[in-house]
């Protein structure tokens, strides 16, 4: 990690709090109607800002990632992340979420398009939310945010120090959305899918929680990924 990166203060949560009931894999929404609601009370109460050189080997603390997943009839918006993006684990990886740390600057300052309706607390959880969305994806019309569910993994040491809150981004009619660092070279390849396409596609190279959201709501809830019943998404070369 060079030293910018390792100096970045990130929001963390003691893991004892926010994996107090110690799940894996991935947990949808609807299985803790409250849930977000503790997790935003956690947030608040428990967490603070801590650089990344030192939270990156902390496996006593969380590192808080929103985790968007962007919908428009019954596809998701997947990206490529190519070679060049911060996290080198996930270099030439397919994935469906959109987001990053939640940084200080995010405790005031709300980003992202003035249509946006969620039903997400106003705090920083949001406001980290819309910032990523708002920094990767341009979405030129009026969208839903709402919560998803959590990903948790331990299967290596990055995993184990990060804890992903699932988002989902539902576009409205007409409303069209395309990665927005496409064009400086940040991702090399993008597009909307079907998720039973990316989940069947052997050659789809999809990141484990890509993998984890896709399983726990496609192959058990399918309808979730219905997104918006009318919509018209951006493309890049056509359906995969």
């Amino acid at each position: 990690m060079n030293p910018e990166k390792a100096a970045e203060k990130v929001l963390c949560v003691p893991r004892d709090i926010v994996l107090s009931d110690h799940f894996l894999g991935f947990r949808h929404a609807s299985d803790n109607p409250e849930r977000l609601v503790e997790l935003c009370k956690a947030i608040e109460e428990h967490g603070s800002f801590v650089a990344r050189g030192e939270c990156e080997t902390d496996e006593s603390l969380q590192q808080i990632i929103p985790y968007v997943v962007v919908r428009s009839t019954s596809k998701v918006l997947w990206v490529n992340r190519g070679n060049k993006g911060g996290e080198s684990r996930l270099h030439d990886m397919i994935s469906i979420g959109h987001g990053g740390h939640i940084n200080e600057e995010d405790s005031e300052v709300i980003y992202g398009n003035n249509e946006a309706i969620h039903s997400l607390p106003k705090g920083i959880l949001l406001n980290g939310a819309l910032r990523e969305l708002h920094e990767e994806i341009d979405i030129d019309g009026p969208f839903n945010v709402t919560f998803g569910g959590e990903v948790n993994l331990e299967t290596n040491e990055v995993d184990r120090v990060h804890y992903g809150v699932v988002l989902f981004c539902d576009l409205w009619a007409d409303s069209i959305a395309a990665p927005d660092s496409f064009d400086n070279g940040h991702y090399s390849d993008w597009d909307w899918s079907n998720p039973r396409d990316l989940l069947s596609n052997s050659e789809v190279n999809l990141e484990t929680w890509s993998q984890e959201v896709l399983k726990g709501v496609y192959e058990s809830r399918s309808r979730e990924y219905e997104g918006a019943e009318q919509g018209n998404p951006g493309s890049n070369d056509g359906d995969s």
